[in-house]
């Protein structure tokens, strides 16, 4: 595995079979996820990105789309709507995920981190290959304040490219139960909202809904609990099987899919995009709802460190003509 720098200011940790790239300034997101001998793309590409400033901004959905490009980012200490808890005000996905990053290479590996500012929370983050196909990033969350703090966090892995342009693309999970997000009311939406089922069926008004197979011309977001690992995403006609694995640190999974659906704006028509987040918390309203809904939130003490891992491991399988 080696690290080195591009012109462009990313940074790229790669072996023979994966390269990754790395954005230390805009929240340390990892941007792409290439597969070298499939020549395949994983992660989704934000069409918002870099579109114009927006009056709606303030902290809200349309600030994150305009500095995300897309991928993986680290949502912290906020998930979803942004809000005000304990007298802190929080943007939409938290600050983590937009803040500048310092790096280094450590132990042969790349580690960022970054203090933030809402909160007295220090954030180390590494990104390793530690094995072939494997690509794991381990983050610990510290509190350097002098009283207890709560927060969300969760990975935010956006899968999309390469991938979903496999038509049988198909996910598999070993159990779940599924919690349709009670809010979540898009025309494109297929759920139920609020509805609760056992994976792979959804509740939707047509009927049951398959999960394994996301619908085209859909979005929908849901919460998986009691959830089995690894979650797998495979596409026969690319031949790569994705599993997603994580560690305890992470009891839920937010599960959202946005395939062309969302004809109105931001993204009239242009996003596709799988995402397989593992969270501490649910829902995504943000952490003064979820503190009055689910009472999910994290609580960190002073002095006191919280450690979590995800990873994504990839293997080659036989391709199934298209």
């Amino acid at each position: 595995m080696t690290v080195s720098g591009t012109t462009g200011g990313r940074l790229v940790v790669e072996d023979g079979l994966l390269r990754v790239e790395v954005d230390p300034a805009v929240g340390a997101t990892i941007t792409s996820i290439r597969h070298r001998s499939a020549g395949a793309e994983l992660l989704w590409r934000n069409p918002r990105h870099g579109v114009g400033a927006s009056r709606h901004e303030d902290g809200g959905v349309d600030r994150w789309l305009r500095a995300t490009e897309g991928g993986w980012q680290l949502v912290l200490p906020n998930g979803g709507t942004e809000c005000t808890h304990q007298g802190v005000r929080h943007g939409f996905h938290g600050e983590a995920g937009l803040a500048p990053w310092s790096w280094r290479v450590r132990n042969g590996g790349l580690e960022l981190s970054v203090d933030l500012c809402d909160l007295p929370l220090s954030v180390v983050r590494s990104v390793d290959l530690p094995g072939p196909g494997v690509l794991r990033v381990s983050t610990s969350v510290r509190n350097d304040g002098d009283r207890p703090v709560e927060l969300m966090w969760g990975e935010h892995i956006g899968f999309g490219s390469d991938l979903l342009d496999d038509p049988a693309l198909r996910l598999d999970c070993p159990a779940a139960e599924v919690t349709a997000d009670d809010e979540y009311r898009a025309p494109s939406n297929p759920l139920t909202p609020g509805a609760r089922s056992r994976w792979p069926y959804a509740a939707g008004p047509d009927g049951p809904v398959d999960l394994r197979r996301p619908l085209e011309g859909s979005g929908a977001l849901a919460y998986l609990s009691a959830v089995g690992q690894p979650i797998t995403l495979t596409a026969p006609h690319i031949g790569l099987s994705v599993a997603v694995r994580w560690s305890t640190t992470f009891p839920f999974v937010w599960f959202w899919t946005e395939l062309g659906g969302g004809q109105g704006p931001p993204w009239f028509g242009r996003a596709r995009a799988i995402g397989i987040e593992p969270f501490v918390s649910w829902p995504s309203q943000g952490l003064a709802r979820v503190a009055e809904k689910t009472g999910t939130q994290l609580r960190i003490s002073p002095d006191q460190s919280v450690s979590g891992w995800a990873e994504i491991a990839i293997t080659e399988t036989a391709r199934t003509p298209s």
